[in-house]
């Protein structure tokens, strides 16, 4: 195990020094009675030494040896380090002599003793007290060794003390977080609702909100409200705080009084509550214990499921917030209230007045001398404020240092990164601190220290693995800042990970941008090209009789393979097309057996694809591109989890969703008909602990190199965009499910999906100018429009094109231009002919082009924008359409 990731390093000295403390067990004590305690949290825990003095109350150190034991889980809740705490205990047990009793101190040490009562305390009584699972605390009445006392916070009396002290008060709003205990009270909060009409009840759950959110939060708090502190320990992103260190943020954010419902911070801020007395709590629980341990029998007293608590508020706190003692109940104790000094010591006061006033001639004598001083001093203090107030709220990291590397002093940041103390620090060299302990860095700190002493600057990258955030990089740099006689150095460490994380994302776009360059380039040849290949064969299926049924079978046959690369192509397109998301009527068929048709290329053959689709038409209103972008990203997370084989299943089918369905959703779903797509594999799974973390940007459960963690916070993102919802099952090495909801598209929207006539010849005789540089293609083109009873000019570039329409300027009705040409490219003709006739019909035609966009030639004045390949049909419907008309084909 990496030591500086134990969480139970510092358990050994720790015990050791309670033990001397209070008395430990060792020679010449074996009359003693042995006492084992288990403590849920750490020793600097505010809570800790209140109970310990509870307990030593009623069982005095000079009879009862008691050992202490840290299971720390406050701050390393995870199954892992109890299961270390565990093998630790047992090894430990396993060399010493039995305890005659244990005692558990909260809720995770009660469920750790109980889970190993017959393993690690078999026959031994077990007393437990500060519990907050009262569920659980019931339960131990059935269990003949195990009795004790519950910590049952008071809630609704509390509440009750804050409208006494407040009686304008509107709002109560409480911190909670995601500990057991905190989720306890925040239930219990929440229940007690009915009994506070008058009351606005609200809560800031850091299960779900930063650090800096609460902060923010917090200022913007009317002023006839008051914050009740639960609990607040760690925030949605998992960063720990300390009691002190998160009362110390809240009391700077709030502008309203703080109530607690334990003792611990009273003093520093809190105003007060009907608290629970960690003191009387061991009181309590060792008073059980020693009705135990005075008799041979189990435990006769039953779990006792009511809490001793007592109203308590802070006189500095009532003053500060200008809250009158009158409105202080008479059962409530008033802690650091001053005594009246003139009461108690009249005497002394007047002997003190009158030393005072013959000492008043003295000290306006030195007044005059000290207050030169006093400036001084005043301004020194300043400067080193200043200097500690910047120092300490440096997001870096930060090392003051001397010449031989001892640390002279270290900013917050530098504490945070490992929990540690000044001074634990101060005087110690700096590479052999904890930050670089078993880093393997420590010989390269040590060398870069002494090339700052020389008057260098030393800075290169250190990578650090962090249990919960992974590799995170450092960039530390070593540097003098102070010369003369006392020589300082400064050590800086910046996180860069984000920054390294952006870096390697905008070059991954890059690539994709080139490649998407690059398959629209390939596109538009390929177009070209099919679109030639198809335009003929259409032609001689039209041209052969109708009694030669075998070679038009063939022609036909040439025109559907052509329309099936045209949608392969279409894909490339996708890829590459940018712009803004069109909304048409989307067939979620045809999108699936698209996606189907690009994924088969790059799946295993091992993998087996399953499709079951609905039995009726299901079209949904959306960008094509984006959805099916979003099929490949599922179907490629697919492949990549079944490396062995597997099945890959794509399903289609229609789901009513109704007003409960779209409440409890995450998404904004409103109710009504929803086409369901679902994409489930047969592969290694999701753990459940990351199912939530999937659609984070970065996020990957694939090894380094092999994902960037943006395919599924794009689908997420896109699935958002078309008022859809995107949700995940899994269950390790059985398979995952992705199944997505979209609304089905308007029926005015199904409306505009038409089915191609056949081909419009002509309204009356019209002249078309053709500006093409495929000669394959324009020949084509040619041939098409005089079939279809067009006169037809042509032209193999732009700029051949603008002479032959300003040779013909009122005898051309319509332009047909392909987007891109050599020596003037389809927008540069399309800008000279409007200018040179405003109401001229232009269409323009383009197997792809990475400068111009659709909207771009229609916002120029295009008439129409046509890809390529297309059919004849297509084509004689829009020069109809375009030329005026008749919009109803086959009237």
């Amino acid at each position: 195990m990496n030591f500086n990731n134990n969480p139970l390093r510092w358990r050994g000295p720790i015990v050791l020094l309670i033990g001397l403390f209070l008395g430990g067990r060792g020679a010449g004590a074996t009359e003693k009675t042995d006492l084992l305690l288990i403590s849920s949290y750490h020793p600097n825990f505010p809570t800790f030494y209140q109970q310990i003095d509870g307990i030593r109350d009623i069982l005095p150190a000079e009879q009862y040896d008691l050992d202490v034991e840290f299971m720390d889980s406050k701050r390393f809740p995870n199954a892992e380090s109890q299961a270390a705490f565990g093998r630790y205990l047992e090894e430990k047990l396993s060399h010493l002599p039995e305890y005659a009793l244990v005692f558990c101190a909260d809720d995770n040490a009660l469920r750790f003793a109980y889970e190993r009562k017959d393993t690690l305390f078999p026959g031994i009584p077990l007393i437990f007290f500060g519990v907050n699972d009262l569920e659980l605390a019931a339960r131990m009445d059935a269990e003949p060794r195990i009795t004790g006392i519950v910590e049952a916070a008071s809630i609704q009396e509390t509440i009750e003390l804050a409208l006494q002290l407040r009686p304008n008060l509107k709002t109560v709003c409480a911190i909670s977080d995601a500990t057991t205990s905190g989720t306890a009270d925040l239930k219990a909060y929440h229940d007690a609702r009915e009994q506070f009409p008058q009351l606005a009840l609200t809560s800031i759950n850091l299960r779900t909100t930063s650090w800096d959110s609460l902060a923010t939060t917090l200022s913007a708090l009317p002023s006839d409200s008051v914050v009740l502190l639960l609990s607040a320990y760690h925030d949605v992103h998992s960063v720990p705080m300390t009691f002190s260190d998160s009362l110390d943020l809240i009391l700077e954010h709030t502008a309203v009084p703080v109530f607690h419902l334990w003792e611990h911070g009273l003093g520093d801020g809190i105003v007060g509550g009907v608290v629970i007395n960690h003191y009387d709590q061991g009181r309590a629980a060792a008073s059980l214990a020693l009705s135990r341990l005075q008799n041979a029998g189990p435990p006769s007293a039953p779990v006792q499921l009511i809490s001793p608590n007592r109203g308590v508020v802070d006189y500095t706190a009532l003053r500060a917030w200008g809250i009158d003692l009158a409105r202080v109940p008479e059962d409530v104790k008033i802690l650091n209230r001053p005594p009246s000094f003139y009461r108690n010591h009249r005497r002394l006061f007047w002997i003190f007045l009158g030393v005072v006033l013959l000492m008043g001639s003295f000290i306006l004598a030195l007044g005059l001398t000290m207050m030169k001083r006093r400036r001084i001093e005043h301004q020194l203090q300043q400067s080193e404020q200043l200097f500690k107030a910047l120092f300490n709220e440096l997001i870096q990291f930060c090392a003051l240092l001397e010449p031989n590397g001892k640390i002279i002093n270290v900013n917050k940041s530098a504490l945070k990164t490992r929990s540690l103390t000044h001074e634990a620090l101060i005087g110690r060299y700096f590479w052999d601190a904890e930050w670089w302990r078993d880093s393997g860095y420590e010989r390269k700190v040590r060398k870069a220290v002494e090339r700052a002493a020389g008057g260098e600057t030393v800075r290169f990258m250190v990578a650090r693995l962090d249990p919960v955030l992974g590799e995170i990089m450092i960039d530390f740099s070593v540097k003098p800042i102070l010369g003369g006689d006392q020589p300082v150095l400064l050590a800086e460490g910046r996180d860069v990970t984000e920054l390294r994380r952006m870096e390697e994302t905008l070059r991954q776009n890059e690539k994709m941008d080139a490649v998407g360059r690059l398959a629209g380039g390939v596109a538009h040849d390929f177009n070209n090209m099919l679109g030639g290949i198809m335009g003929f064969a259409e032609l001689l299926e039209m041209e052969l009789p109708d009694d030669d049924p075998e070679f038009k079978k063939y022609a036909h046959q040439i025109v559907s393979s052509c329309r099936r690369a045209a949608r392969l192509t279409e894909q490339l397109l996708a890829f590459a097309r940018k712009g803004k998301r069109e909304t048409v009527a989307v067939d979620l068929h045809q999108i699936c057996e698209d996606a189907l048709l690009l994924l088969e290329r790059s799946l295993d053959k091992k993998i087996r694809i399953e499709t079951s689709f609905s039995d009726e038409p299901l079209y949904a209103a959306g960008d094509p591109g984006q959805l099916q972008s979003a099929l490949l990203n599922l179907g490629l997370n697919a492949r990549d989890a079944m490396p062995n084989g597997g099945t890959l299943h794509i399903a289609v089918r229609r789901k009513r969703i109704d007003a409960a369905y779209c409440r409890s959703s995450r998404f904004d779903l409103l109710p009504g008909d929803y086409a369901e797509l679902e994409v489930s594999d047969t592969g290694h799974g999701i753990p459940a602990d990351q199912i939530e973390q999937i659609f984070e940007p970065f996020f990957t459960t694939k090894e380094v190199g092999k994902g960037t963690g943006l395919g599924l916070a794009a689908v997420y993102g896109a699935i958002k965009e078309h008022l859809g919802e995107l949700t995940v099952t899994s269950e390790v090495e059985k398979g995952t499910a992705f199944r997505l909801l979209l609304p089905l598209a308007h029926k005015n929207l199904l409306e505009s999906v038409e089915t191609l006539p056949q081909p419009v010849p002509a309204a009356e005789r019209r002249t078309v100018l053709v500006v093409d540089d495929e000669s394959d293609f324009r020949v084509l083109l040619e041939s098409v429009l005089r079939n279809l009873g067009y006169e037809v000019l042509s032209a193999e570039n732009g700029r051949d094109g603008m002479e032959r329409f300003k040779q013909h300027p009122d005898g051309i009705d319509l332009c047909i231009i392909d987007a891109v040409m050599p020596e003037l490219d389809g927008m540069g003709m399309l800008r000279q002919i409007r200018q040179l006739d405003p109401y001229a019909k232009v269409v323009i035609t383009s197997g792809y082009s990475a400068e111009s966009t659709r909207s771009d030639f229609l916002e120029a004045g295009a008439a129409e924008f046509l890809p390529k390949p297309y059919s004849i049909v297509e084509l004689s419907v829009l020069l109809h359409r375009v030329l005026g008309g008749s919009m109803f084909y086959g009237e």
